[in-house]
């Protein structure tokens, strides 16, 4: 099944798509959240959110790019 674009179009998709999905993962274990390369597959693509201290640390390692309402705003604004 191929992956729909349009939700790696916007918010954390877009910064995974840029960063790297293992970057992410990297970056995440260095601040202390250990999660893999496949959980941040599943926030890039829509099927999952990061629990609320994973989303924080998100939000510290990627310097600005990513804010609340990237990893939490609503789900269905990209159908």
């Amino acid at each position: 099944m191929a992956r729909r674009a349009c939700r790696w179009c916007l918010g954390i998709g877009t910064y995974v798509a840029h960063r790297g999905a293992t970057r992410v993962a990297l970056d995440l274990s260095g601040a202390g959240h250990p999660v893999t390369r496949q959980a941040v597959y599943s926030w890039a693509r829509g099927q999952r959110l990061p629990r609320p201290s994973i989303g924080r640390a998100l939000i510290e390692t990627s310097d600005g790019a990513l804010s609340f309402a990237d990893l939490y705003g609503r789900r269905d604004q990209d159908e």
